[in-house]
């Protein structure tokens, strides 16, 4: 070699270096020295499998931006995210992405998460963007549930029988996630939690596939060379090479098995609904391939499919991990949402079923629940790397910043989430209150910082889908069992997810509740009362009847004291019948006196005739009070009677779950009925209540009723009332109602 190589070589090598050091100017940006050289950096950063913790230690030492490569800067101020990820930013995926995508039979499967292709990604999106609406979740908590019965009774055999054994808790729950993935994409479990092991080699592969896809896409034309090699993908067209992905090759099996009911489905367009089962993912995906057949194709039914695997099952497991993981670590913490799921067993918020589920509108009512799942989110975010978009080539304005077109920009939520001025000063406390003591506008501004699932147009399309399943586990799965602490702490490893093991933990059923200390009178002193010195009270059970009772002692200035009564095996307690002087032992009772008056409607018109001396509740007006009166007798006669049909065939039809079904069906109709009634006279009423624009009695027993059939979802599910709503919002806002829940603790 000429002796003048090494000097070219030598000088070529510290241009390469000097040009990426000035690339674009991105060199006022501090970072680890090495990577503003080379990307070399961040590859073997993320080789390391730690890099959140690198993260978050040179946003801490450097500030709010931090360069990690030659052409990469990573944003950690939370005005970034609507930048980065909004609408209309012009911002595109990096070739980070690709890389992670399946192959089948050599060719690329695009999916919603791995294309780059905006245009693309708009038109899938809107395919498939019912199958996870919000309002598609009632259709897929009977699948979630069908798991949860088998994983709560494999995990009493495993884990609580003679034969118990320590839990490997992170690797359980990975088993569950998988298999409701498997539930709701093809209505069949993919067999983890029966066999309690890693079937055909799934979990396995997934792991080593994000062993790769993490630090190879750091430097993405690597994968070009190794796994997505134009000869290799050759090869397998052809044959030769033959690799299936196995969760291919489960989607395919699974596909193939329900070919001719997905056929009718592609060519109709009608889902033929199964007794006791919801609508799944595969059908959806093939009800949007005959609504839209110029785009999707089987090829796109199958990449959605399959994506639901890859995504789907990890982010949830790492997540369910984390709840359980910060509960057992904080006793206190763990103490305090036993005892909300005790008081919300206790008062009828959650209704008993078998496995102690919880469905998902009862857990949308639990906020201590959901601030100790948010807390979670914040401490251990399923994803640890930015989630890389590139910029327009005219460059964008970034937090003050012009950065300029093509670079690589990011956030990463281990970074945002450990923001002091968001979060506290203690971010690096496990500590749930902070979602409940703050205002407003700090809670606003801490959800508007949350990124484990992502911002913008790339939200995590499956959001709903893991929302769902955390918020039913955690509180069935806590309702049923003790758990403890087996190790001395886990572990964790960020290969794209931080993903958790050894997290080792023992199991014991709880067999009955805690006993629920008896709860105080709101009012500790007995108080003169303008109906009867100190003998007019009501009898009350939280979350019942009895909230129209106090709401309308309020409206009515009558001063009155609670008594609260705890149900005995879901029954009213035998003093409370002996009170009452009435065997059936119907809540609320309301005492005046000497006299005892049962039933919210005999209650409500006695109130009215002896002590509404101006007829502000039941006007004088003929017409008007005919009006009041009918909705008085209406709220139960009607309204409470079709959803109880429907509330109690959820409850009993378990044993033959066809006929429950039509019942369902069958009242659904009569209370749709009756809300559109309720619609139209809340059109007509000239005010904001049901007879003008005052509260009358009317609206203290309909309230209820329209509450109940709401939050319980009887009959009524996807169907919006626009009056009704608004109702129920001015009804709530009353100073008046307002007072009698805080005196009563009603809660639905």
């Amino acid at each position: 070699m000429p002796s003048y190589w090494p000097i070219v070589l030598a000088t070529s090598a510290a241009a390469y270096l000097l040009n990426n050091k000035f690339y674009k100017g991105l060199n006022k940006y501090p970072g680890a020295p090495l990577a503003a050289y080379t990307n070399w950096w961040r590859f073997f950063e993320v080789w390391g499998q730690k890099s959140e913790v690198t993260h978050v230690a040179l946003h801490k030492e450097h500030g709010d931006i931090v360069r990690l490569g030659p052409n990469v800067l990573s944003f950690a101020d939370p005005k970034a995210i609507k930048t980065i990820y909004g609408l209309n930013k012009g911002m595109t995926k990096s070739d980070f992405y690709p890389v992670q995508q399946a192959v089948s039979k050599g060719k690329r499967l695009q999916s919603l998460f791995s294309t780059t292709w905006e245009d693309y990604h708009a038109k899938y999106r809107r395919c498939v963007n019912g199958a996870f609406a919000m309002s598609s979740l009632v259709e897929y908590e009977p699948l979630v549930d069908s798991t949860t019965d088998v994983y709560i009774e494999r995990t009493k055999e495993l884990y609580c029988g003679e034969k118990k054994q320590r839990c490997d808790f992170t690797r359980w729950l990975q088993f569950y996630a998988f298999d409701v993935i498997g539930e709701l994409t093809w209505s069949k479990r993919l067999g983890y939690i029966e066999k309690d092991q890693d079937v055909d080699g799934i979990i396995e592969f997934l792991n080593k596939f994000l062993s790769y896809a993490a630090p190879i896409g750091q430097m993405p034309f690597l994968d070009l060379i190794l796994e997505k090699n134009p000869l290799k993908l050759q090869l397998e067209k052809w044959g030769v090479n033959k690799k299936v992905f196995p969760v291919t090759k489960f989607a395919l099996d699974r596909s193939g098995e329900r070919k001719d009911e997905m056929q009718k489905v592609r060519e109709t367009g009608i889902v033929e609904k199964r007794p006791g089962r919801g609508i799944d993912l595969l059908t959806k995906f093939n009800q949007a391939q005959h609504d839209h057949p110029e785009f999707m194709t089987d090829a796109q039914v199958l990449a959605a499919s399959t994506s639901m695997v890859f995504a789907g099952s990890e982010t949830t497991a790492i997540s369910l991990s984390s709840v359980f993981y910060h509960l057992v670590r904080h006793p206190k913490v763990y103490a305090k949402l036993m005892q909300e799921l005790d008081d919300a067993a206790e008062t009828g918020a959650i209704q008993q079923r078998d496995n102690n589920k919880v469905s998902w509108a009862e857990s949308q009512k639990l906020p201590y629940l959901d601030a100790v799942i948010q807390e979670s989110f914040r401490m251990h975010p399923a994803a640890g790397l930015i989630l890389e978009r590139i910029t327009p080539k005219q460059g964008i304005e970034i937090c003050g910043e012009h950065i300029p077109g093509g670079v690589i920009v990011g956030c990463n939520s281990w970074v945002l989430h450990r923001r002091p001025e968001v979060f506290g000063a203690d971010v690096d406390t496990f500590r749930p209150e902070r979602w409940i003591e703050a205002d407003s506008l700090k809670l606003k501004e801490m959800k508007a910082t949350m990124f484990q699932f992502g911002a913008g147009a790339r939200t995590c399309i499956g959001k709903n889908i893991s929302l769902l399943e955390i918020y039913k586990l955690v509180p069935t799965f806590l309702r049923t069992f003790e758990i403890e602490m087996a190790c001395d702490d886990w572990k964790t490893r960020n290969a794209w997810f931080v993903r958790q093991s050894e997290f080792y933990t023992n199991f014991k059923l709880r067999s009955v509740p805690r006993e629920v200390p008896p709860r105080d009178p709101v009012f500790s002193k007995s108080q003169k009362s303008i109906l009867s010195s100190n003998t007019n009270h009501a009898r009350h059970y939280a979350a019942s009847r009895s909230i129209r009772t106090a709401w309308q002692l309020e409206e009515m200035g009558l001063d009155y004291k609670v008594e609260f009564s705890e149900r005995e095996n879901g029954k009213a307690p035998q003093q409370f019948k002996d009170d009452s002087g009435d065997a059936l032992g119907k809540f609320p009772l309301l005492k005046d006196g000497d006299l005892t008056v049962g039933e919210s409607g005999a209650i409500a018109e006695y109130l009215c005739e002896h002590y509404d001396t101006s007829n502000k509740l039941l006007p004088k007006d003929s017409a008007t009070r005919v009006k009041c009166q009918r909705w008085i007798h209406a709220s139960e006669a009607t309204y409470a009677l079709h959803a109880l049909a429907i509330l109690y065939t959820r409850w009993f039809g378990a044993d033959d779950p066809s006929a429950a079904e039509k019942i369902e069906q069958g009242m659904s109709v009569n209370v749709c009925k009756d809300m559109d009634f309720l619609e139209n006279e809340l059109a007509k009423s000239g005010g904001k209540f049901l007879v003008g624009d005052s509260v009358t009695a009317a609206d203290c027993m309909m309230l209820f009723s329209a509450q109940f059939i709401l939050a319980r979802q009887l009959g009524v599910q996807g169907k919006k009332w626009e009056k009704i709503n608004q109702w129920v919002k001015d009804c709530e806002n009353t100073e008046s109602y307002k007072r009698a829940v805080e005196k009563t603790g009603h809660a639905l």
